[in-house]
């Protein structure tokens, strides 16, 4: 990696710890640091290019002032021999003591100031020389600066990086469920997503990781709309990196579920994508239901993602975001509530429709001890 390179990936880092980024795998989960972040480097950018071409232009007028000064001297440089070859020719002949006399002296003072003037232009060609030679050292930093940037901001994807969970479980079929490092074509930059890669079949990209309550998922648009937790535990990865991820290639669901006496069951759906923001990232597409879960999430289907701060469902009474204490593609309100408060096990009335849970398993007041949520392209 050339040095240039790490120094800005290091500044990257930097100005996403500042950001108040904890966890050193998850840089674009923090509120905006992303968008603004690029932006910034943006700007730099269009400045370098436009300090390079001033630069440009200014060794270019450098080098047109020096052929005009290499033409002086060489003017001078004639004059010099012409004048050095009519004293020659006077030497020769036997002056008188006045008028020969005083022409040679003024020829010979003609030579000397020419000599001079030499020497100026002589000196004037070197700094010119030291400059141009700084000048281009800095168009060159510069031009290291700006190809670095474009190559961590918006360069082509990189051969070395991954597209999906299921490439890296296609090229190596014995790797780990772990973080890994993806950039699929639509999402621009890479970013860091669990896979898991033993669960049926394995190649599969969590979107929601819910297992120990420890992560607060009541929380408002934007930050569902960015993704908030840590990567390698409690997470949503975020509407806008999901809508990027489905929308350009058909994908499908996968739902893993644990109740409190550790059952596990799942959910599968044969296709599924989300709108963009402006349709309020709706469940676009649902595919047909496979699994021993059952299936709780076709009554979703079509509707748009609703927060506390962002009502989208078709409740005309109140919101249900505010009322079951989460967020999901609410209609009028759910049948299930995976996003909901994490409250394991059979709740009192007054807590219906607030746990995470799956109506087909244990109703609206029993909550789940684990929810995962999984995509992966379709094969």
């Amino acid at each position: 990696m050339p040095p240039v390179r790490q120094i800005v990936l290091l500044l990257v880092a930097s100005i996403a710890s500042a950001n108040g980024d904890e966890d050193p795998i998850e840089p674009e989960l923090a509120k905006g640091t992303c968008l603004s972040l690029k932006e910034e480097f943006r700007r730099l950018n269009e400045h370098l290019d436009q300090n390079t071409n001033s630069l440009r232009s200014e060794n270019w007028a450098k080098s047109r002032n020096m052929e005009h000064q290499i033409a002086a001297i060489k003017a001078a440089v004639d004059h010099v021999r012409t004048h050095s070859e009519r004293m020659r020719r006077n030497n020769q002949q036997l002056p008188t003591p006045s008028g020969p006399k005083s022409e040679l002296e003024r020829q010979m003072q003609v030579v000397i100031a020419s000599l001079r003037l030499l020497s100026s232009d002589l000196d004037s060609i070197k700094q010119n020389l030291s400059s141009i030679s700084q000048t281009s050292n800095e168009i060159k930093t510069q031009l290291e600066v700006g190809s670095a940037i474009n190559a961590v901001f918006s360069g082509p994807q990189s051969a070395a990086v991954p597209s999906s969970c299921l490439d890296i479980k296609k090229s190596n079929p014995t790797a780990t469920s772990s973080v890994y490092l993806i950039q699929n074509k639509e999402t621009k930059t890479p970013f860091y997503a669990y896979c898991n890669m033993e669960y049926q079949g394995g190649g599969w990209m969590a979107i929601q990781n819910r297992f120990t309550g420890e992560q607060d998922f009541y929380r408002d648009w934007q930050d569902y709309r960015v993704g908030f937790g840590n990567i390698a535990g409690e997470h949503w990865l975020g509407l806008e990196r999901v809508h990027q991820l489905t929308g350009s290639e058909i994908h499908e669901l996968l739902i893993e579920l644990v109740d409190v006496n550790n059952a596990k069951t799942h959910a599968r759906y044969s296709h599924f994508s989300l709108g963009s923001e402006l349709e309020g990232y709706a469940m676009k597409v649902l595919g047909s239901f496979k699994g021993d879960a059952g299936d709780s999430l076709s009554y979703h289907a079509g509707m748009k993602f609703s927060t506390r701060d962002k009502d989208q469902d078709s409740w005309t009474e109140g919101s249900c975001a505010q009322t079951h204490g989460g967020a999901w593609w609410y209609k009028s309100c759910d049948r299930s509530n995976l996003n909901g408060r994490y409250l394991p096990g059979e709740q009192p009335e007054q807590f219906m429709y607030q746990p995470m849970y799956w109506e087909t398993i244990g109703g609206p007041k029993t909550g789940l001890l684990v929810s995962r949520m999984f995509i992966r392209p379709r094969q």
